[in-house]
């Protein structure tokens, strides 16, 4: 139905988006996957017309797309408009109903899944983000062009309107209607797209469905298909995707950005997650750009609070001793704070409409101090998106990059002493059981036996221990033993062999 061939976008000398090609076929559903910033609005703008192309073509039914023949096939729906801001939903949706014909049963069909009736009284610019995306979606579904391409048609939803919203458009492409999405949450594509295209920096990277381009990766060394879950079921999900073989190597999950963090609530995660994912595999992270720093957010927390040096490695610790991969956000590895960020300084959107009861993301987004010397930290010789926080020119890299306790140089040693142990990296996990606030659990696997043992908290625990396990050194944590009682120092780790 629709060819995209050769598409290239510069902004100045900056290139976006460079050759990229795919096909949509009548009636399918078309996932345009990537991360923030892969160029996946611009592809839907420049293929709306809305911004000119530097070179590439366009091809609707074997014919050329001339302006005339895209307003007539297509319709864009954007991410985050405001139409008629000072009319009511209601004004919008009538006008829409009128302005393409369609008859009553249209408008109604959609009311109940968009929950269109308790908005319509209310003014387009006083909605929430999720009411102005299902009244933007209403808009589109309402009009009735033969392609519908939809940005982010998920974001700002809870999970059950999302899925309302998901039977929705397949509901829609049943009728013929042909539907071109970018997402970037991939479970959320698998389950509603006929076909993904994979976008990255501005390349197309691959084309198929699932399973096509699990075995398009299985080709090549050292390639990984990771997948960000949302869902009120994480690990479920995950298991799904990861147990075949023939989907996602991995799937990228939120249990640890809550704001819950002891060893009671880390044994039912680890506990759900081994009874649920069983031969498939999980990706953990406790921060990233959208949550409080994890330091911040845990040592807020009355039995971790007092030492955020010993804590941000504490945590480090646990994140990479888990069954699963580990994402670690940018600064963890510094254990960066939380940023105060002044009201002026804001960049992010939420915080600047919900300032003070909501301060917004900007505080865990602020740039990597490289020098405790230099203007801005090192980061750069101009003034950057975001200030960095006086504090954190202290956690600076060249502050810690010979200093023995820091925490850059505990990340470091973990992660290469990790390495020489295949357990875990590889391994099974079994719960070992311990009382508050202690969490243990071996890991085995190619020979590999290691018993892993924590304190959340800031005082001192203790833990049984057998006589034959070893210390295991070369991790950065001290404990001693004391009879049949290891004593772990607080937020201290102990590992050992048999």
């Amino acid at each position: 139905m629709l060819a995209v061939e050769g598409l290239t976008k510069k902004f100045g000398s900056r290139r976006v988006l460079g050759d990229v090609s795919f096909t949509i076929g009548a009636g399918e559903v078309l996932g345009l996957i990537g991360p923030n910033g892969a160029g996946k609005t611009t592809v839907l703008e420049c293929l709306a017309g809305l911004l000119p192309t530097n070179s590439g073509t366009f091809s609707y039914k074997g014919k050329q797309l001339s302006a005339r023949r895209r307003k007539e096939a297509l319709f864009y729906v954007p991410d985050g408009i405001l139409p008629w801001a000072q009319q009511t939903v209601n004004w919008v949706l009538t006008f829409f109903e009128r302005l393409y014909s369609q008859a009553p049963e249209k408008r109604a069909a959609l009311a109940a899944p968009l929950r269109l009736e308790e908005i319509a009284r209310s003014r387009v610019a006083t909605l929430s983000k999720g009411e102005r995306k299902r009244t933007l979606l209403a808009l589109g579904l309402l009009t009735s062009h033969p392609l519908l391409l939809l940005d982010e048609p998920f974001d700002g939803l809870d999970l059950r309107q999302t899925r309302d919203v998901m039977t929705l458009l397949r509901r829609e492409s049943d009728t013929g209607r042909t539907l071109f999405v970018s997402i970037h949450q991939l479970n959320d594509a698998a389950k509603v797209c006929d076909r993904l295209v994979l976008l990255n920096a501005g390349q197309r990277i691959a084309e198929g469905t699932l399973a096509e381009l699990r075995a398009l990766t299985d080709q090549y060394k050292d390639r990984y298909l990771i997948g960000e879950i949302a869902d009120v079921d994480m690990i479920t999900v995950s298991a799904k995707y990861t147990q075949t073989g023939r989907h996602l190597h991995s799937c990228y999950n939120f249990e640890l950005m809550q704001l819950a963090f002891s060893s009671a609530y880390l044994r039912g995660v680890i506990e759900k997650t081994e009874s649920l994912l069983g031969n498939g595999w999980t990706t953990w992270a406790m921060s990233n750009h959208d949550n409080i720093r994890v330091v911040s957010r845990f040592g807020m927390l009355d039995q971790l609070k007092g030492d955020d040096r010993s804590l941000a490695k504490l945590l480090l610790a646990i994140l990479l001793s888990l069954r699963g991969g580990a994402c670690l956000y940018e600064g963890e590895e510094l254990g960066l704070t939380q940023a105060e960020i002044a009201f002026e300084d804001l960049q992010d959107p939420y915080g600047i409409e919900f300032w003070p009861d909501f301060k917004g993301r900007d505080g865990c987004r602020t740039p990597i101090p490289w020098s405790s010397k230099l203007p801005n930290a090192g980061f750069s010789g101009v003034k950057p998106w975001l200030p960095v926080p006086p504090e954190h020119y202290a956690l600076a890299v060249d502050a810690q990059e010979n200093a023995e306790q820091s925490v850059l140089q505990a990340c470091r040693r973990f992660l290469h002493w990790r390495k020489e142990h295949p357990a875990l990296v590889r391994g099974d996990l079994t719960l070992v059981n311990s009382v508050d606030p202690v969490l243990a659990f071996e890991r085995t696997g190619e020979g590999d036996r290691i018993l892993c043992v924590f304190n959340l908290s800031n005082t001192e625990a203790s833990h049984p221990l057998a006589e034959d396990w070893r210390p295991v050194d070369g991790h950065s944590f001290t404990a001693k033993r004391a009879g049949d009682q290891l004593v772990l120092p607080p937020f201290g780790a102990a590992f050992f062999n048999r």
